[in-house]
C-alpha cells in the first residue's frame, strides 16, 4: 500500500522525454530573441538599451534654432536642433528666461518684433546668441492651422527665422528707442492739443462765436476770451477756463521737446500739420 503525501511520477517513454527537450530548447530561443529586442535580461540589438516609460534616459542638447514667443510674465520657447527635430518645448517665466538662455550653446534665436521685443534682443545679444527679429504678419503662414497657442507660435517662430529669403527688422539700440518714445510723446502731445483747440471753438460756437481753423486762429481767440466773458455764463466761463489753461500747458510741453535725435546724425523728427 502506498504511503499518503507521496507522489510518484509517471513513467515517460523515450519519444515523450524528446518532445519534452525539444520544447524547453523553443522555449529559451523565444527568451533569448525577446530579450535582444527589449534589452531586458539580456543584451540588446543594435536598435539600443530599452528606453520604456520606467528608463529616463538624457537627451543632449544641440540646438541650432530656437523660436521665442514673448509676453509679460510666461514665455514659451521651442529648441529645433540643425535638421529641425524639436528638441525642447517649454514654458518659462520671467526670471527664468535669461538663466535658460545662459545655460544654452550659443544659438541663432527668433522673436517676433512686438513689444520689449528689441529689449530682449539686446539681452540675448550680450550673451552672444544670434537675435532675429520676425515681422508679425510674416510668422502667421507658418502657424499651425486650428492650434493658435504660445507652444505653436514659438514653432512658428523657429520654422520663420530658419527661411532663407526671410525679412528681419533691425534691432533699435536704447539711444534709437529713446528717440522714438520722444517722437511718439510729443505727436500725442500734439493730437491733445488739437482736440483741446476744436473743443474751445466748438464750445464758443455753440454761444455764436464762430472762426476759421487753426492753431493761430485759436490763439487770437484766446485773447479775446476776456471780452466775451459778460456775455458767457459762469459754467461756460470755467470750462473755456479749463481748455485754455490745458493749452497752454501743452503749448509748452511740445516746445520744451527737443527735436533732433541724440546720435552723431542728428536727424530731424518728422512733423505733421494739424489743423482745427
Amino acid at each position: 500500500m502506498r504511503p499518503r503525501g507521496v507522489v510518484v511520477d509517471a513513467p515517460q517513454c523515450n519519444g515523450c522525454a524528446r518532445v519534452s527537450q525539444r520544447g524547453k530548447r523553443c522555449l529559451v530561443e523565444q527568451l533569448i530573441a525577446q530579450s535582444a529586442v527589449d534589452g531586458e535580461d539580456g543584451p540588446a540589438s543594435e536598435k539600443g538599451p530599452y528606453t520604456g516609460p520606467h528608463c529616463k534616459r538624457s537627451i543632449p542638447m544641440n540646438p541650432a534654432t530656437v523660436g521665442l514667443d514673448l509676453a509679460k510674465n510666461v514665455f514659451h520657447v521651442h529648441v529645433a536642433d540643425a535638421s529641425g527635430k524639436t528638441i525642447d518645448s517649454k514654458r518659462l517665466t520671467r526670471r527664468d528666461l535669461l538663466p535658460y538662455f545662459k545655460a544654452l550653446p550659443l544659438c541663432l534665436i527668433g522673436i517676433e518684433a512686438c513689444a520689449t521685443a528689441h529689449n530682449w534682443a539686446r539681452q540675448l545679444q550680450r550673451l552672444g546668441h544670434d537675435v532675429r527679429l520676425i515681422p508679425p504678419s510674416y510668422v502667421k503662414p507658418f502657424v499651425r492651422r486650428g492650434a493658435k497657442n504660445d507652444a505653436t507660435d514659438a514653432a512658428a517662430i523657429c520654422e520663420a527665422v530658419t527661411r532663407p529669403n526671410m525679412r528681419f527688422v533691425p534691432i533699435k539700440s536704447r539711444e534709437d528707442q529713446a528717440f522714438l518714445m520722444l517722437h511718439r510723446a510729443r505727436g500725442l502731445l500734439v493730437r491733445q492739443r488739437t482736440m483741446a483747440a476744436c473743443a474751445f471753438r466748438a464750445h464758443l460756437a455753440e454761444y455764436g462765436v464762430i472762426v476759421a481753423q487753426g492753431i493761430h486762429r485759436v490763439d487770437a481767440l484766446i485773447a479775446k476770451l476776456d471780452e466775451m466773458r459778460a456775455d458767457l455764463p459762469n459754467g461756460a466761463s470755467f470750462a473755456l477756463d479749463a481748455l485754455v489753461g490745458q493749452l497752454d500747458t501743452l503749448n509748452r510741453q511740445i516746445e520744451a521737446a527737443p527735436g533732433e535725435h541724440p546720435g552723431p546724425e542728428g536727424r530731424r523728427s518728422p512733423g505733421r500739420a494739424h489743423r482745427c
